[in-house]
């Protein structure tokens, strides 16, 4: 892939190049339409180290099997009150490393001539009848469309809450065997609380190393000694190791709005990723909905010569949901051990995968929200809840 000149015309011009720009332009490249088609990456960094930590749940394997790290097929949650080491099948818990995913779509681009790859920061895009012009630091550029992930700076707006999910993750290894590879800890509530969300994870990849998370849903961060101390005391008060030593730390903070993003500006600027609202707002969830938002927006571009994706019936309805828990945890009006404890307790992983990959029908919806009661403790939150999305 050579550098592009300022002067070139490109089909597809992608800002952004992390997970969403990425996951893009593999479906531009694995779609047979597309194959010819002149694409354009446009990231400010390197994207070569292991920056961040994906995990998802998925039922087979999927485009990005070979750089799976680790899988597990069951996984522990402990709640105040309630723990149960739980089967996931027909679905897998799995994580993929930062590094390994760029460099995984990377070499596949890099075989197709008609993908190219600039190291720059973007200025501006503008939208026009017929095409977009794409403004950088090392010049302009022109396309058909331009795709966007990098996230635009929210000013607060009344009846919205602006929440984030923030965490800091220490990769530890111990001296002697100690983890069970194939038992993960998905949540861990037994934390203190301090009036907000907070719980841990586990993620043993061997029987010497493991990633431990400390994750916190709030308004704001914490100090960065906070998160460290945090960590620390859960190794030593649940973990327990007799000696380990900190191989790796890594930091990451996900919007958690119910104020929506928007779709993109104009009809040939489109947002993806975290940008385009592909981070679920109620659990911080994204790599598996951005796979099926490049899906579609491919999809959509073979089929009708537009990406364009109208918003249905069914996401203004998750939408709803996601508010509902965004309101609750934001107000404190119910502690966040106590949903994901009753969640947990009362139904199948299975269930409550499909209920956050939003393919379920009302009914299934309905039994599942029914065993997380919250609505009858908003009171008179329901007026702020009815104004947002406005």
């Amino acid at each position: 892939m050579q550098k592009p000149e300022s002067t070139e015309s490109f089909d597809f011009i992608i800002c952004g190049g992390g997970c969403a720009g990425l996951s893009l332009a593999y479906q531009f490249d694995i779609h047979p339409k597309f194959k010819n088609s002149k694409v354009l990456i446009i990231e400010r960094e390197n994207k070569n180290t292991n920056d961040r930590t994906w995990c998802f749940w998925e039922k087979e394997d999927g485009p990005f099997q070979e750089i799976v790290h680790h899988q597990w097929d069951n996984a522990w949650f402990y709640g105040p009150k309630y723990s149960k080491l739980l089967k996931l099948n027909p679905y897998s818990y799995k994580m993929i490393k930062g590094d390994r995913f760029y460099e995984f779509v990377k070499n596949k681009l890099s075989r197709n001539s008609n993908f190219a790859f600039l190291k720059t920061e973007v200025i501006d895009s503008q939208n026009f009848e017929n095409e977009v012009i794409v403004k950088t630091k090392a010049g302009d550029f022109k396309g058909k469309y331009a795709f966007n992930s990098i996230p635009a700076k929210k000013s607060k707006k009344e009846n919205h809450h602006y929440l984030l999910q923030h965490f800091k993750g220490w990769v530890i290894k111990t001296a002697d065997p100690f983890f069970n590879p194939d038992e993960p800890t998905l949540m861990d509530f037994r934390i203190h609380q301090k009036g907000q969300c907070r719980f841990m994870y586990v993620l043993p990849v061997s029987p010497f190393e493991a990633l431990v998370e400390f994750t916190i849903f709030s308004e704001q961060h914490l100090e960065a000694e906070e998160y460290e101390i945090e960590i620390q005391n859960y190794i030593i008060n649940f973990l327990k190791p007799d000696k380990y030593e900190i191989i790796h730390k890594e930091f990451g903070s996900i919007p958690m709005f119910s104020e929506p993003f928007e779709k993109g500006k104009g009809n040939r600027i489109i947002n993806i990723g975290t940008a385009g609202g592909q981070t679920k707002a109620s659990t911080g969830y994204t790599f598996t909905r951005i796979q099926r938002h490049s899906r579609q927006l491919v999809e959509n571009m073979a089929n009708s010569g537009n990406p364009t994706l109208s918003k249905g019936v069914l996401q203004a309805r998750f939408e709803l949901y996601d508010n509902v828990l965004l309101h609750v945890i934001a107000k404190n009006v119910v502690g966040g051990a106590k949903i994901f404890e009753n969640l947990f307790k009362l139904n199948k992983p299975d269930a409550i995968f499909r209920f956050l990959d939003e393919d379920t029908h009302f009914l299934q919806e309905y039994r599942i929200m029914n065993t997380v009661p919250i609505l009858k403790f908003i009171g008179p939150g329901w007026k702020e809840l009815l104004n947002m999305g406005k």
